[in-house]
């Protein structure tokens, strides 16, 4: 269909003819005995409803005073860590460290020095934990979760950074009390020693996946 620019000086000076083949080009359906003047309103009508329809699709700029949707930042440039029960199982473990801190452990550490140290208590009152291990974080990272222990009935988790010469504590949340139902829901993870056939067992299947439980367990699902 050609390009019609629909204004009443070009459809006045159209043939009825043509008139009513261009109202049919855009679905007006016009009777024999209709007007021009009708015809002309009719389309007029049309070009009133497409130009509404452009002006929609436009993009609109906006002013300084219209207030635009904040984004959370990715850092709050403070050091800090939190943890959070997903269930009774699995605690989700979130942090943040901030500028000066970085450039503070860059020049004392290595890169790949940064930890989660996780550790559990009988009670909130002991000093002492029954159980700790760690979870080596990359240094960009910022959340992990991590399996959470039959051991203690609390725990707590540490931002920590060490190597061979020093360690240290950047951050620790406060004691969490693990859910009671936390030991039930670890006992009913798949593939428990207890549920190994005795010859599995004589293989050195047991003493493996043991060491893989300590040295490994925050990977565990």
């Amino acid at each position: 269909m050609e390009k019609v620019f629909l204004s009443r000086r070009n459809l006045e000076s159209m043939s009825t003819a043509d008139l009513i083949s261009l109202s049919d080009d855009y679905g007006i359906d016009i009777p024999e005995s209709l007007s021009r003047s009708f015809i002309i309103g009719e389309l007029l009508a049309v070009a009133d409803e497409l130009d509404d329809g452009s002006k929609k699709d436009e993009p609109v700029e906006l002013s300084g005073d219209v207030e635009r949707e904040n984004t959370l930042p990715v850092s709050y440039n403070e050091t800090s860590v939190h943890v959070l029960l997903r269930n009774p199982a699995w605690a989700f473990v979130y942090w943040d460290i901030s500028e000066s801190e970085l450039e503070r452990i860059e020049d004392d550490f290595l890169s790949d020095s940064v930890f989660l140290h996780v550790r559990y208590f009988k009670t909130f009152e002991d000093e002492k934990p029954v159980d700790a291990f760690d979870i080596h974080v990359p240094l960009s990272d910022r959340e992990r979760y991590i399996l959470l222990s039959q051991v203690g009935t609390c725990f707590d988790v540490q931002l920590v950074v060490h190597d061979d010469q020093q360690i240290r504590i950047l951050a620790e949340t406060n004691r969490r009390e693990a859910a009671p139902a936390c030991c039930k829901a670890v006992q009913e993870l798949p593939n428990r020693i207890e549920d190994m056939s005795e010859l599995r067992k004589l293989s050195g299947m047991e003493h493996l996946l043991h060491e893989h439980y300590l040295n490994h367990r925050q990977s565990f699902s």
